[in-house]
């Protein structure tokens, strides 16, 4: 459903883009790239919403945990990075720490 033209959806297809985003209501005040001024899904989002609308509350659920588990990986870490100093440098690396 995610992949018909605009012109070929129906009713159906709008409540199932809106099943889990129901709601969902943007903070007065703020921008929010999800929803327009008028409160509807933006085109850019509709496929991504729609594929979530798809899936079980398991497999969301499996989903959201798993990334949950990438973002606490050692290589998703936020520390900062320190690199040694290219061999062709003169002096302390701007990076390195003192």
């Amino acid at each position: 459903m995610a992949n018909k033209p605009a012109a070929d959806r129906g009713p159906a297809d709008e409540e199932m883009k809106e099943a889990r985003t129901a709601g969902y209501r943007a903070l007065p005040g703020a921008a929010d790239e999800m929803l327009d001024a008028e409160g509807k899904i933006r085109p850019v989002w509709q496929s991504f919403v729609a594929a979530i609308d798809r899936m079980s509350e398991h497999d969301l659920h499996e989903r959201f945990a798993r990334a949950d588990r990438y973002l606490r990986t050692p290589a998703f870490s936020t520390a900062p990075m320190v690199l040694p100093a290219p061999a062709s440098a003169s002096g302390p690396s701007p990076t390195s720490r003192c």
